[in-house]
């Protein structure tokens, strides 16, 4: 699923106005660019973002492919130390919900609980997906 970039809380409004500015506005968008190299050095020269920042949240992006995976939730998993779907693939369902309902108490990302079931089909799906960012 493609969200836009401003459902993303790790995008600053300054960074999402010079991303829209240079053509990226959704997380498809991003991953567009993460094929093309010349592309991606245009966006990063024209929006001043960084190229870490970039597949930082191309990264995300490539989270949010798993159905019922949003970019909130693709933040909470950052926070709790899962960065990709490789990492993901890796994370036993059980363990990872815990850890992402006590994350989410502290930051309030999502509302209500996140099931062990939903963590364990994100897991599932993350292992049948090839990565679009390494």
């Amino acid at each position: 699923m493609t969200y836009d970039l401003s459902d993303m809380p790790s995008i600053d409004r300054e960074d999402l106005r010079r991303l829209h500015h240079s053509g990226v506005k959704t997380t498809g968008d991003v991953l567009d660019a993460m094929r093309d190299r010349l592309r991606l050095d245009e966006i990063e020269r024209r929006s001043g973002v960084s190229l870490a920042l970039l597949v930082r949240w191309a990264r995300f992006a490539d989270l949010t492919r798993v159905m019922g995976l949003t970019p909130m939730h693709a933040e909470l998993l950052d926070a709790c130390g899962v960065w990709s779907l490789e990492e993901l693939r890796r994370e036993r369902a059980a363990s990872l919900a815990r850890r992402l309902n006590r994350r989410n108490a502290q930051l309030g990302y999502v509302q209500g609980l996140i099931r062990e079931l939903q963590v364990d089909n994100w897991i599932a799906q993350a292992r049948r997906m090839r990565a679009q960012v390494a």
